[in-house]
């Protein structure tokens, strides 16, 4: 049979549960502790609704931020990729001009009749030519290359629709300056280019050129159909 410990001499009975649960709720139940919990709730409710504005007030910023740096890119992306585009497009016809002048002093001077007054004015043309061509590229160095313009493009906008159609024109644009350049490395080796070195050029310049109109057309597009739908990609495809 167990028996019960004997309580200690001393010791105060403890108060039943059901009592202190009670003294616990009256205690919370009184005005000032209601008061002052409900003044804790209200001040978190405060800060977290303020927080949300903050973090809604700070992307609104940011979307309007990115709407305006687009709307900048689209108006400055025309100016930028003409300049560059036709600087380099006149010295690529200025070149291949100069070579084919150039061509017809050496069978003019080949010739054992040529004509003094033929040979004279071929050599203005080549002189004018050369001064152009350097005017041309001082033009073209000093001009803001679309790669960069391109590549902000690429980061600003969110529809894959106009990042791939920057990228498909800074590879095309790209491609028209390596031919360029390599033309250009042939002409300084000797200063004269082949007739077929000369057609080869011609063949691919004018289909380069048309490429690169069209290909800046579709960018432009994309980019207004996304800033007119904006950027939650209703407008993307």
């Amino acid at each position: 049979m167990t028996q019960e410990n004997p309580r200690v001499a001393g010791e105060r009975p403890r108060p039943p549960r059901s009592l202190i649960l009670s003294k616990g709720w009256e205690f919370l139940n009184r005005p000032f502790v209601v008061a002052l919990l409900g003044g804790a709730f209200v001040a978190l409710l405060v800060a977290h609704w303020e927080e949300v504005q903050r973090k809604q007030a700070a992307s609104l910023a940011y979307e309007r931020a990115i709407a305006a740096q687009q709307i900048e890119v689209m108006r400055e992306l025309p100016a930028v990729y003409e300049l560059s585009a036709s600087a380099l497009d006149h010295r690529f016809t200025r070149l291949l001009s100069l070579a084919k002048v150039t061509n017809s002093i050496a069978e003019e001077r080949s010739r054992t009749n040529r004509d003094p007054e033929v040979m004279a004015e071929l050599k203005v043309m080549e002189k004018e030519m050369k001064k152009e061509i350097r005017e041309l590229e001082i033009m073209y160095v000093t001009a803001e290359p679309p790669d960069g313009i391109l590549r902000l493009a690429e980061s600003l906008f969110r529809c894959e629709s106009v990042t791939s159609a920057a990228r498909d024109l800074s590879v095309a644009w790209t491609e028209f300056q390596d031919s360029f350049l390599s033309l250009v490395r042939n002409w300084n080796s000797q200063f004269r280019l082949d007739r077929e070195q000369i057609e080869a050029a011609e063949e691919f310049r004018a289909p380069a050129v048309d490429k690169l109109n069209e290909l800046l057309r579709a960018l432009q597009e994309e980019m207004g159909r996304e800033t007119s739908d904006g950027r939650d990609g209703r407008g993307c495809q």
